[in-house]
């Protein structure tokens, strides 16, 4: 008589031994069972099927085995099933689906096989679906969850994978775990690496171009003057870098410039796609923590705000002049109307954007401390400084062609302005440098 009246029966946290008792089946009105964090053994009786007022089944951390009864998917009211962290063997049946109101379901850290079934995207209630440390494999179901934050969606969708008998894959998971039973947070945007990357790196200097074009157009003498900013075109390129070959007549310079450009673009692009997380062989750290006994992920990262503050200032120290030049090359080729000062400025905003953007995203990805964002960040930064190296290995193996090659450079930029004073005192203060430096070697 006493177990019809109960409608709750709560004993979690007890050290309890034995199997769950056969009598609280007799709770015909019963509405939550908690008798997680035990030593309890044995199955989960099919008979809770007839508790149709049922709303919470807590029976996680215990030591319960065999599959899960297809009557407990029966339960139309049931909002929270909670069986994590137990030895639960079989598949997941289809009936999962017919569970309409449940918000909650943790199967995790179980021993459960088979494929994750589709009937689970038909659930619209579901808040935290939770079945990592498991052997579901295949491809799992894309959810529609409640709300649109502090939902929880994790399946053993991370690589390696070498526990599962084949990979999970996961599109709609907020969170990847892996065989070294370490998960990582998937990234919601909706916009993918490159696509950002496109956009910093494209279309950012080409509504530049289009705001000094629009600008340069308008009829006010004041504002034309100060925008075409009279600036020497000596003082708007590089002299140490084979970008500076765009400028020059000779067709194996800019070949020359175009194959270093093309490399720095092709290194970036290794170490973009290696921070993109829906690429199989991607470096991402998996550096969240999933226990069995807590539906909160913890994060062993220690990178800080006061890391990416400096992680800002080593990048723009380096990638900021370059990226100075090239809005001051865009700027003076379109009120010159100046098709190669146009195409260099373009192209130099986009290799320095796409390190500064390749270094961001990579360190998203592979950053464990402050020292790994100011490591990684040094790292990418010699790729940026490669145009430099290949004109002093120019220097070295070729020096008089790539001297006159320089030179013819400082005479077009000259000969634009028709300045000859200028390219005169640019062409001496050149030959008195490199003569300098031939003195040194």
């Amino acid at each position: 008589m006493l177990f019809e009246c109960l409608d709750s029966f709560k004993v979690s946290g007890n050290l309890l031994v034995g199997t769950i008792p056969d009598r609280l089946i007799d709770c015909l009105h019963l509405k939550s069972i908690d008798i997680s964090r035990n030593n309890i053994a044995g199955s989960v009786s099919s008979n809770f099927g007839v508790l149709e007022d049922l709303q919470e089944m807590r029976l996680n951390e215990n030591k319960l085995t065999g599959s899960i009864p297809t009557s407990i998917f029966n339960l139309s009211e049931i909002k929270v099933l909670a069986l994590q962290s137990n030895s639960l063997t079989g598949s997941l049946p289809t009936e999962i689906g017919l569970m309409r109101k449940v918000m909650s379901i943790t199967l995790n850290h179980n021993e459960m096989k088979g494929t994750i079934p589709t009937e689970l995207s038909e659930i619209r209630t579901l808040m935290h679906l939770h079945l990592h440390f498991n052997q579901f494999t295949l491809d799992a179901p894309a959810m529609t969850f409640a709300g649109t934050e502090n939902y929880t969606y994790i399946t053993d969708c991370g690589d390696p994978s070498f526990a599962l008998v084949e990979p999970l894959k996961c599109k709609s998971c907020t969170m990847c775990c892996n065989s070294l039973n370490a998960c990582q947070k998937t990234e919601n945007l909706k916009l993918t690496k490159i696509e950002i990357t496109m956009m910093c790196s494209v279309i950012v200097p080409l509504i530049i171009g289009i705001i000094y074009y629009i600008i340069l157009s308008v009829k006010s003498s004041t504002r034309v003057d100060f925008l075409r900013n009279e600036r020497p075109l000596l003082n708007m390129y590089n002299h140490d870098s084979v970008y500076s070959f765009i400028f020059s007549p000779d067709w194996l310079a800019r070949g020359l410039y175009l194959f270093t450009m093309g490399l720095q673009v092709a290194l970036y692009l290794i170490y973009l796609v290696s921070s993109s997380f829906d690429e199989e062989d991607n470096d991402w750290i998996f550096s969240f923590r999933c226990p069995g006994n807590d539906l909160e992920c913890k994060d062993e990262k220690t990178v800080n705000e006061f890391g990416w503050v400096l992680f800002f200032f080593v990048n723009i120290f380096n990638l900021g002049p370059d990226a100075v030049l090239s809005v001051l090359q865009l700027r003076r080729g379109i009120a010159m109307q100046d098709i190669l000062l146009i195409i260099s400025g373009f192209l130099l905003f986009f290799v320095t954007s796409l390190g500064f953007v390749t270094s961001s995203f990579y360190n998203s990805a592979l950053a464990e401390k402050n020292t790994d964002l100011i490591t990684n960040a040094v790292i990418l930064l010699f790729i940026n400084d490669l145009d430099e190296q290949v004109l002093r290995f120019l220097e070295h193996l070729y020096p008089y062609w790539t001297m006159n090659s320089k030179q013819q450079v400082n005479r077009l930029l000259h000969r634009k302005l028709g300045d000859s004073k200028k390219e005169n005192m640019g062409e001496i203060r050149f030959e008195a440098s490199w003569e300098g430096s031939s003195d040194d070697a």
